[in-house]
């Protein structure tokens, strides 16, 4: 695809501690094929050499605007970008992916009302693990119901935004866990369509590091996911349907997260927050909650630590399984 008019993009990166893979991200956007671009990097008080290396950077091309803040999270960082962007459209990249050369020569620009999609690329290690099921076009009220199902994954990177509607809605700050799920189900409503580019030009890099996933629970994405899930349920209010889904939801990422550790006294920790405390009550209250999570949260709630080990036992046995007969 050719872009109907030069317009201005602004390409915002939210750099922390990402001195071992920053430059190689930059250096794919500074060569796309689509020049007239503004690459907004926004360092979030790192405390190794991402600043130094992003000044390097803007020193070698003036298209990049370097911003230092201090410490705040990742959706203040984009709120930063955004508030400052010059651009018509605007762009997130994460600081430790890529973007194909031809990403936004590939975008169609100039119809209002759409949202602009790229498919994304799962890479480990320059190697292409998965690419996710394709489509081609699809109406906003279709794209919401698979981003509420989780059939559609929430990120806010790999879009083409409008700036004007980004300011009007910015990022949650006061959240620090599926903040992107919250923009996204915003943003939907002020577009009729989400056009989708028909091959992979946005590359997610995972496990860069070589670190395992953490397997320690943290009340904190607990509370996260339970404040963005109340704000998904006001945002889609009267849909009784969604409420539903978004309950059911919170109840997966919940276990998920307390199911992150294998060690059955780690549950020890939710006791001593009174706030987690509360969330699993209060699902527990909820009467479309399924017979699985409420025996699994009485069972976190009354302490039964022997039914509990055997359920990470069997967790663990099925995903083991689940693996063997792939």
């Amino acid at each position: 695809m050719i872009l109907m008019r030069n317009v201005l993009i602004s390409i915002v990166v939210p750099v922390y501690n990402s001195a071992n893979f920053i430059k190689r991200c930059v250096m794919s956007l500074t060569t796309q094929t689509y020049n007239n671009l503004e690459i907004i990097l926004v360092d979030d008080g790192s405390t190794d050499k991402s600043l130094e290396i992003c000044s390097q950077l803007q020193k070698e091309d003036q298209r990049i605007k370097v911003i230092h803040q201090g410490n705040a999270g990742v959706s203040t960082a984009r709120n930063t970008g955004i508030k400052v962007a010059k651009g018509e459209y605007i762009l997130f990249v994460d600081s430790d992916d890529t973007i194909s050369k031809e990403f936004i020569e590939k975008i169609n620009i100039g119809r209002e009302k759409i949202l602009y999609k790229s498919i994304t690329a799962i890479v480990n290690q320059d190697e292409v693990k998965y690419q996710p099921k394709q489509y081609q076009k699809m109406q906003s009220s279709d794209f919401k119901e698979k981003l509420i199902t989780g059939e559609i994954e929430g990120y806010s990177w790999g879009y083409l935004y409008k700036t004007n509607i980004a300011r009007q809605i910015l990022f949650e700050e006061q959240i620090n866990f599926m903040e992107d799920f919250v923009f996204l189900l915003k943003y939907l409503d002020y577009i009729d369509e989400i056009e989708i580019v028909d091959e992979s030009v946005y590359y997610y890099q995972v496990n860069l590091s070589g670190i395992t996933q953490e397997k320690k629970i943290k009340c904190n994405n607990i509370i996260s996911i339970n404040s963005a899930i109340y704000k998904a349920k006001k945002i889609l209010q009267g849909d009784e349907k969604a409420q539903e889904i978004l309950d059911k939801r919170m109840c997966r990422m919940i276990e998920k997260e307390i199911g992150k550790s294998e060690n059955y006294h780690a549950i020890d920790c939710l006791y001593e927050n009174q706030e987690v405390i509360a969330i699993l009550q209060n699902i527990l209250k909820k009467q479309n909650i399924s017979r699985k999570y409420q025996l699994y949260f009485s069972m976190i709630l009354k302490k039964r630590y022997t039914l509990f080990k055997l359920y990470i036992w069997t967790r663990k046995y099925l995903k083991k399984l689940k693996e063997i007969l792939k």
